[in-house]
């Protein structure tokens, strides 16, 4: 293997055998008399999976539950061997999987760092170096000396990621770690994995959370149902996810929403002028990413300040999210929510139908309405774009039915001179000082 690759995996494949009852694993272990080869049942993890990472890279993994993401982290680790092809790995592995692996929860916080640290190859004179950097990131307390049985789960994964992260990884492997624990520690995580990066260690990360990935990693691999469709480019890999997601949500609920596209353009002209303008960039967003039953679905989308029409404000300014749609039949129930994301997905400010009104609404078809919402815009520089949804809220007793969701239907400009620093938004406070 070339000595700039960390990762390189060669059709690589793993396959567990599926059981009917308990006891024909039982019949598979201790004789082939009883357990036919074509009776075994395969279930495929993993199908030929090919790739390369080099030296240095921070890789996000993604997919939906099921596609292979955890499994392959623990053939890159080790732990399991493949089924066919190959998984080479350079440079010494640091793993943090399934929560709480590779501890006695018998043993305190102490002997569990010297414990980790021998099953990772160091001296105990080594890790007697490392252990008072480890107890100041874990931030146990006097927890530290107590056994792991009386940990909770937070407190496992800040010992573990304190362990793992302090040893000096070539190749450090993440399972969903940042979703363990309080946002103080996730933010001590993040800045150690930005640290590592500028350490050249190379990083396999897994997450749910695409912000995340985006702010961390310089490529991205999708897996779905064990098979590799994207790797490479972050923001091509997400639009092939995303693609997928769509796709997903269509065949699993709503199926109808595949076969019924909404001919927007036919709706146009029947608009009064006034709610025409930015027509066009509408449907062309609209089209891209959107699903539902389109009993009821959106003409328009656009925001104004005072009586102005404009895709580019300023901090804090007051404006109106317009929401213009028809029914195809009459309903008394429907519901209107939008929100504001910035590019790479992330919410931050959202606004329900519920929150203003609390009665019903007799809606009758093939009439046009517009829903608006009057709100301030506290956003610092930079692009945004507005998701909103025609629905019918569930309940306990029932799902969600949704009519019309575009993720994309709108995107506008914040040009402040005066940014802030550390965040998207900065909420209305008041302020005073006094000497005390």
């Amino acid at each position: 293997m070339n000595s700039q690759i960390a990762i390189e995996a060669k059709n690589l494949s793993k396959d567990f055998i599926l059981f009917n009852k308990s006891f024909d694993y039982f019949k598979f272990l201790f004789s082939s008399i009883f357990t036919t080869k074509h009776q075994l049942k395969k279930f495929n993890a993993l199908s030929n999976i090919s790739f390369q990472i080099n030296k240095g890279d921070c890789v996000g993994v993604v997919g939906f539950n099921g596609a292979g993401k955890s499994t392959l982290l623990q053939l890159v680790s080790n732990i399991m061997k493949p089924s066919s092809g190959s998984i080479s790995v350079n440079g010494r592995v640091t793993a943090l999987l399934e929560l709480g692996s590779g501890f006695n929860y018998d043993f305190n916080g102490i002997d569990n760092i010297f414990f980790n640290g021998e099953i990772l190859g160091f001296k105990r004179s080594e890790i007697k170096n490392k252990l008072q950097s480890i107890i100041e990131f874990a931030d146990l307390g006097d927890f530290i000396y107590q056994p792991l049985k009386t940990y909770s789960s937070g407190m496992v994964m800040r010992l573990a990621f304190a362990i793992q992260t302090s040893f000096e990884p070539d190749i450090l492997i993440v399972d969903e770690a940042l979703s363990v624990g309080d946002v103080t520690f996730q933010s001590k995580c993040i800045h150690r994995i930005k640290q590592l990066i500028d350490e050249k260690v190379t990083i396999l990360f897994v997450s749910h959370y695409p912000e995340v990935i985006k702010s961390l990693c310089n490529k991205c691999l999708l897996l779905n149902d064990g098979q590799a469709l994207a790797f490479g480019n972050i923001d091509d890999v997400f639009a092939k996810f995303k693609s997928l997601e769509i796709t997903k949500r269509n065949q699993d609920t709503q199926p109808e929403s595949k076969k019924k596209q909404v001919d927007l353009k036919g709706y146009k002209n029947m608009l009064p002028l006034d709610y025409q303008q930015g027509i066009d960039e509408f449907i062309k967003l609209a089209s891209i990413d959107r699903s539902g039953t389109h009993k009821a679905f959106f003409n328009n989308v656009f925001v104004t300040k005072g009586a102005q029409i404009l895709n580019s404000f300023s901090f804090n300014d007051e404006v109106v999210v317009n929401l213009i749609f028809t029914l195809k039949e009459s309903m008394n129930n429907l519901n209107i929510n939008f929100s504001i994301k910035t590019l790479q997905d992330f919410p931050v400010i959202f606004h329900d139908r519920r929150f203003h009104k609390d009665q019903h609404f007799s809606w009758i078809a093939n009439n046009f309405y517009i829903a608006q919402f009057k709100i301030n815009l506290p956003l610092q520089h930079g692009q945004y774009k507005i998701s909103c949804s025609l629905n019918v809220p569930g309940d306990k007793s029932k799902e969600w039915l949704f009519h019309d969701v575009i993720y994309h239907a709108l995107s506008f400009n914040m040009t402040s001179n005066d940014p802030m620093l550390g965040s998207v938004v900065s909420l209305p406070a008041e302020y005073t000082e006094q000497e005390i």
